[in-house]
């Protein structure tokens, strides 16, 4: 149908569906560059995604493929990680009257206190709702502990999953939303994870980067926490804050040629020895590199972690870096060399 207003900016919009499963193909009239803008509801996506037998990082990669083609950006810029606790005795205002009195509280995986404000919503004078951190669009992460059950039964017009809750003696969701550069390291993760195990493994290990739940008096992991830790990978390691290295190799490139003392070595042994004695100089470095040197634990995670992100690129990135394309540095002809450890 045809909407009768526009959405996020366009003024022509035409849906799909209805209430929470609804799909959106927006354009505008006057200003063509804007492009086509395609919105699913999650709700919508998820029943996409389960219909199509495909997962988010199967979406996620796709669309990679699809900005190389094209030349474009994708990125993500929203994550949600939800962890249901249905039929295990858990309250929210139970964990509100622990976290408020200190029994227990919030730290990250390097099991530094959350400074986060905490913030509840009451219903019939009991905690429905935990926040943990602002509400505010640019915050990087949050995190919301909800009734579940009470939100499906209360807004039974729109809600999914209502015979669900209605069956269920307690349901607990525990939410992590993380936007801007924690949303985008989770995002290039999610593009390497190809079956459902990993991808389980990964998204408890993301909560429980930033939001692991500790009791007071011992120092220890809670239940709740020790349950989230056991279905986890137990190596998640991403989110830094930091400004994603993704031109990582090229940074060290750009610093070998613009900041090191690699050009005036090369021009001075140019003037003594001449181009013979250059010669003799890169092959002693690939010697040295045969025969001495030996990875380091930084080197060879990097490796590790972005081996298949660089094979991908259609240009050497030394190439890239002096905006010249080579011919040798097609997709095709670019090969990795493991690294040594």
């Amino acid at each position: 149908m045809q909407e009768p207003k526009g959405f996020a900016g366009y003024t022509d919009v035409l849906s799909f569906g209805h209430g929470r499963e609804m799909l959106k193909i927006c354009y505008h009239q006057l200003y063509v560059n804007m492009g086509i803008y395609l919105h699913f509801s999650a709700t919508a996506l998820g029943s996409y995604l389960y219909k199509a037998e495909v997962n988010v990082p199967d979406v996620i990669r796709n669309f990679s493929e699809i900005t190389d083609y094209f030349e474009g950006e994708a990125h993500v810029s929203h994550v949600d990680i939800a962890i249901d606790f249905v039929d295990e005795g858990l309250a929210v205002s139970k964990i509100y009257d622990e976290l408020d009195q200190e029994v227990v509280y919030l730290t990250d995986k390097k099991k530094q206190r959350n400074q986060s404000k905490m913030s509840s919503i009451i219903n019939d004078r009991v905690v429905s709702t935990i926040y943990f951190g602002s509400k505010k669009k640019n915050t990087r992460s949050l995190m919301r502990i909800y009734d579940k059950k009470f939100e499906q039964l209360s807004n039974a017009s729109r809600a999914v999953y209502y015979s669900q809750a209605k069956k269920a003696n307690d349901w607990v969701r525990f939410e992590a939303s993380f936007r801007g550069i924690y949303a985008r390291q989770i995002g290039t993760e999610l593009e390497k994870i190809c079956d459902e195990k990993t991808l389980t493994g990964f998204l408890f290990s993301g909560f429980c980067e930033k939001y692991r739940f500790t009791r007071t008096f011992d120092s220890k992991y809670t239940p709740i926490t020790r349950v989230m830790l056991a279905y986890s990978d137990g190596i998640s390691d991403v989110l830094d804050g930091k400004k994603q290295q993704e031109s990582g190799l090229e940074v060290s490139i750009n610093y070998l040629l613009t900041g090191s003392g690699l050009m005036p070595t090369i021009y001075k042994i140019l003037a003594f020895y001449g181009e013979e004695g250059l010669t003799d100089f890169t092959k002693m470095i690939r010697e040295y590199y045969n025969d001495q040197y030996e990875a380091n634990r930084d080197a060879y995670a990097y490796v590790t972690k972005n081996i298949v992100e660089y094979q991908r690129k259609k240009v050497y990135p030394w190439r890239d870096l002096q905006g010249k394309d080579d011919e040798h540095g097609t997709e095709e002809d670019v090969h990795a060399h493991p690294a040594k450890s």
